[in-house]
Parts: structure tokens; sequence; C-alpha cells
């Protein structure tokens, strides 16, 4: 599908549209400019998270550190998605423009119908995450960040996941440090959320690739759907029992994206996903191609140091030709006693 045919493209040309039908607001997005090649959209989500965070400053946060927050917010969102690209097209995947909300991308990578490909192509957000909050956390261990933990939030790097908290209470008194903290707690909030298994986040299809060598495709995804719904149905209960506005929402809609998922994964039948599996399978070397393939790699390699041998030896004799025995070195007489043994073991 083509940049300028997304819905979510063509509903920015009309206001009235939004006027209207109100739930246009949920598919809106902001140009975000051309990274590195790729387009980069705002998610509605996203830009709603960057008003709460300006609602934080009028409401007295520090201005400076709010900014920076959802600077280093919006590059680990990038990062996730080009780790998703980079992964993609290892495997013969792509990921060609990012829609960025708080929990990396609502664009996934396509990769080819298989468990592994799958697998490594959603992989790749988590661990490009993984690998900067690594760094951040060496880097904050090189600082001898104990001196540093005034505020007790400091030892909770989940409590401020998506930089929405404030973990510092004078954070430009030590500045590296906060700007290590805070990127080290936006990439543990955006792996922890991605290892849910619903579809919305990269731990759906990883559930779904995990189980699909085990299961077939099409209920690897009716279970991955099932675990989803069986997560989220006791968590809407807690959030209600707690009157937590939020977490009743939250729950709520990834219980009904799961739901929606595996209704439309029965309205499609099993069929629906044999025909791509096969095609896929065809293209792809069987084990008796493979390992036709590694034999004649092998002879190839066995006929050129056969080549290079016999050349040798032809230079030594013509030595001998020229000048007699007593000229070759103790290493040609080796090489051409070793050659003569082998012609008479043939």
């Amino acid at each position: 599908m083509a940049w300028d045919d997304r819905d979510y493209y063509r509903s920015r040309e009309s206001g009235g549209e939004y006027l209207g039908n109100p739930a246009l607001f949920f598919g809106f997005s902001l140009p975000f400019g051309r990274w590195f090649g790729v387009p980069v959209r705002l998610s509605f989500w996203l830009l709603l998270t960057l008003l709460f965070m300006v609602i934080d400053i009028l409401r007295g946060a520090n201005a400076g550190m709010v900014v920076i927050e959802a600077a280093l917010l919006i590059a680990m969102l990038l990062v996730h998605d080009f780790s998703h690209r980079l992964f993609a097209q290892r495997v013969g995947g792509s990921l060609d423009e990012f829609l960025l909300w708080p929990a990396g991308g609502l664009i996934h990578p396509t990769a080819p119908p298989a468990p592994l490909p799958t697998f490594i192509a959603h992989a790749g957000g988590i661990i490009g995450n993984f690998f900067v909050g690594a760094l951040c956390a060496i880097g904050l261990i090189a600082l001898h960040a104990g001196r540093l933990l005034q505020d007790p939030a400091m030892y909770n790097p989940l409590a401020t996941q998506f930089g929405m908290l404030r973990s510092l209470s004078n954070p430009f008194a030590f500045p590296m440090t906060f700007l290590l903290w805070t990127v080290l707690q936006i990439n543990i909030g955006l792996i922890l959320v991605n290892l849910l298994p619903f579809y919305w986040f990269d731990g759906g299809y990883l559930l779904e690739s995990i189980l699909w060598p085990w299961l077939n495709r099409f209920r690897a995804i009716n279970v991955t759907c099932i675990v989803g719904m069986c997560i989220a149905a006791p968590m809407l209960l807690f959030s209600l029992y707690g009157m937590n506005l939020f977490g009743m929402v939250y729950w709520a809609l990834l219980f009904a994206s799961s739901f929606s998922k595996r209704r439309e994964l029965k309205a499609g039948g099993e069929e629906s996903f044999a025909y791509s599996a096969a095609a896929y399978e065809s293209d792809r070397p069987t084990w008796a191609r493979r390992k036709s393939a590694r034999t004649a790699r092998g002879a190839a390699r066995a006929m050129a140091t056969a080549r290079r041998e016999q050349e040798k030896i032809d230079a030594i004799l013509a030595k001998v030709h020229a000048s007699g025995m007593q000229s070759l070195t103790w290493s040609e007489r080796r090489t051409l006693s070793k050659a003569t043994e082998r012609q008479r073991r043939k």
C-alpha cells in the first residue's frame, strides 16, 4: 500500500471529517520528516502523551527537563523502529515507514511467513532498546551513581516509564546522570510493554512465532489472542476494583484488540494462511538442496586446492629438470615427497 493511500494520511486532508466523526482523531498523525530516507509520523497517542507533558510544565514542572525527556522519548522510539527495520531487512522483510506511538511503532515490520524470520523481525526493536539501555546502565555504573541516588524513586526504574514522572529532585545538578537514567527508564518501559502478548505490541508476534513450529500459524495466532484476553480480563477487573480510569481503558482496549483479532482469524479461516506458507516453502531451499549446494562448494574447494598443489609440483619438477635435485630446498623436497606418496597410495 502506498504512503498516500493509507487512511491516516488521507484523513488529514479535510478537517470537516474529524468534526463529522470524532473517532477519526484516534487515527490522526502528524508528519515528522524523513529520517535516513524513512518517512516518520507522530500518532495521535504520542501527541497526546506530549500534550500531557506540556500540561506538566504548566503545573510547575521544570520546562527544560520535560523538553529533554520528550526529545529522548522520540529518539528511543526511533531507535526502536530503526532496529525493527534493520532486523527485518536481514531476514528478507521490510519496514518502510514509521508511525510512532508511546510503545514504539504502530506499523509493524513485514517478514517472510515463517517462525524464525517473524521472530527476528519483531524482536529487533526490543533488542535495540536493550542495547541502548545496557549502555546507559554501564554509564551510570561508571559514574558511581550511588552518591547521586538522592530520590527514592531512583531505585525503581519502572517508576518513570515513558519519561512521564520525575526521577530526580534536582536533575541539572548531575546532567549526565539525569540523561542516562531517563534513557534507561524509557528503554526499560519500551521493552516491558513490547513483551506483552498483544498484537498492538511486538509481544503478540513473538509469542505467535514461538508457538508456530508446534502448532500451525492459524492455531498459534488463536492461542496468542486467547492468552492476551486471559491477561487483560483480570487486569481490567483489578483496575475496576481500584477505580483506576487509565487502567480500565488500557486493559479494555487490549482485551478488545485480542477479541477482534481472534474474530477476524475465525472469519478468514485456516485456509487463508496455507497459501502464503506454501509459497514461501516452495521458494525456500530444501534440506536436500542445501546439502547438495554444500557438497558442490566442498568439491569446488577441493578441486581448487588440488590445482594449486599440482601447479606447485609442476614448478618443482621444472626446477629439477633445469638444475637437478641438488637445487631443491628442504621445503621443496618435502612437498615433492608428499606428492609422490599420495600418487603411490592412489
